[in-house]
């Protein structure tokens, strides 16, 4: 109620202030800002990078927590950082001038006073006519995270397109979905836009938005509103076939993820080993900085000795705490085959494996414990 609500109303004035500032801007990353995608979010994303890193791996923790409970990454992050991101949603749930006379209201019933959580809740829902329960029971009592998807989008006869929404998340919300165009230079105008009622985790709801010959994308939150835990399933074009895939993005060593690309990194290697000797390469891969459900790398190299190709591959799956995946390697060995002569073969290994950690919400968050169980695939 300290820290969070000053972090949302900093966020806030410098969006106002400086309106076109955008993230490389926050993190004064000059030039370098553009290679990493950095100028197509607002300075406010900082925040949401904040949140994201920690809660895509499952490290964050419920904003209920008293403060000596949380973790010295998590008190940034969750306090700061977490809250100024949930009002923000509050706030484009509500609507601005709502929001706003709800918090000038809550300023005067409380001013000089000590509020606690149930009083800030008490005023807003008084004030804003809505049962916050959602807001306030689960995205500030729990670390449950946020993630709606946009299944499909139909063209009907009265001239409006259906659009189905799913949560597919672990907490219930309302979803901010539209219709807008992108231009020649990537910027998105808003066309039309609703908000679907409340959905509950693993619920489907369906809304209508009037159909437009301009409109390109069919878009939860573009403006990025709502901390969700994936913004992978946000969007569809309004034409075409596989209509939820986006364009590829090839850029250097990795970067932030962006819902309008669908991004893959590389990286020029080189290698040495003993029987290979220096070996070329690739590095591949997608992985950026907040973790995505589906991380893969490939990294193949040639080797100018042997003339055969080597390298390493992994694929993983990633649930809050739980890892699942296969990593692989392929090189050449030498095998003795007498007292004086050797043969030159192949070495290859296959590892699928899994991993869960066990992390204590309160008691002792700083404490963890990780089961792992692998195996192995081995050919010489």
């Amino acid at each position: 109620m300290d820290e969070g609500l000053n972090s949302f109303n900093e966020d806030r004035y410098m969006e106002t202030k400086y309106p076109n500032a955008t993230l490389g801007d926050a993190i004064s990353a000059g030039p370098i800002g553009s290679k990493l995608n950095l100028d197509q979010y607002s300075q406010r994303y900082l925040s949401d990078l904040s949140y994201r890193f920690n809660a895509s791996r499952g490290y964050d923790q419920a904003l209920s927590c008293h403060s000596d409970e949380f973790t010295s990454m998590n008190y940034g992050a969750m306090v700061y950082k977490k809250t100024a991101l949930l009002f923000n949603y509050l706030k484009a749930y509500l609507g601005e001038e709502k929001f706003d006379q709800c918090m000038r209201n809550y300023y005067e019933e409380w001013k000089f006073k000590h509020p606690s959580p149930d009083d800030l809740r008490a005023s807003l829902e008084k004030s804003s006519g809505e049962y916050l329960s959602w807001f306030f029971d689960e995205l500030i009592q729990t670390s449950d995270k946020i993630d709606f998807a946009l299944k499909s989008a139909r063209n009907k006869e009265d001239g409006s397109v259906r659009l189905k929404v799913s949560n597919s998340g672990q907490t219930a919300g309302p979803a901010l979905v539209t219709a807008v165009k992108r231009g020649e230079d990537g910027k998105e105008i808003v066309l039309a836009q609703t908000t679907t009622p409340v959905i509950a985790p693993g619920q489907r709801t369906e809304v209508s938005l009037p159909a437009s010959a301009e409109a390109t994308h069919y878009v939860i939150d573009p403006s990025l509103d709502i901390p969700q835990i994936n913004l992978r399933n946000d969007r569809i074009r309004s034409s075409g076939i596989l209509r939820k895939v986006e364009p590829v993005q090839i850029s250097l060593l990795t970067g932030i993820d962006t819902p309008r690309r669908s991004r893959m990194f590389m990286l020029p290697i080189a290698a040495w080993n003993e029987y290979d000797k220096w070996m070329t390469g690739l590095w591949l891969h997608n992985k950026t900085i907040t973790r995505k459900a589906i991380e893969w790398s490939v990294t193949p190299m040639y080797s100018f000795s042997t003339q055969q190709i080597n390298g390493f591959a992994s694929l993983e799956w990633h649930r809050d705490l739980l890892t699942a995946g296969a990593r692989g390697q392929r090189f050449s060995l030498l095998n003795q085959k007498g007292s004086f002569s050797t043969e030159q073969t192949r070495y290859e290994l296959v590892e699928p494996y899994i991993s869960y950690t066990f992390r204590p919400q309160l008691a002792a968050p700083n404490n963890t414990l990780v089961i792992d169980a692998e195996g192995s695939i081995q050919t010489v």
